[in-house]
C-alpha cells in the first residue's frame, strides 16, 4: 500500500511505524510487542529500518542489543 493512496487515509483504528529495535523484537517473538500489533489496522516500518536491514541485517540486530 502506498502512503499516498486513499486506502491509508480511510483506515481506522491504531497505526503503527516501527523502529529498527521494534523490528528486531518482533522477529524474536516478543509477546508485548505481538500482543499490541495483533489487531493493528496498520503496521509499517521505516524506510530508515528498511535499509539499514537491507545493508546489513546483522548490524541491524547488534544496535537492537544495545
Amino acid at each position: 500500500m502506498l502512503s499516498g493512496s486513499s486506502e491509508f487515509f480511510e483506515t481506522s483504528g491504531e497505526k503503527y511505524l516501527l523502529d529498527t529495535n521494534a523490528v528486531v523484537a518482533l522477529l524474536r517473538g516478543d509477546p508485548l510487542l505481538q500482543k499490541r500489533l495483533e489487531n493493528a489496522a496498520w503496521v509499517g516500518i521505516s524506510i530508515l529500518s528498511e535499509i539499514e536491514f537491507l545493508v546489513s541485517p546483522t548490524s541491524a540486530s547488534a544496535t537492537a542489543r544495545h
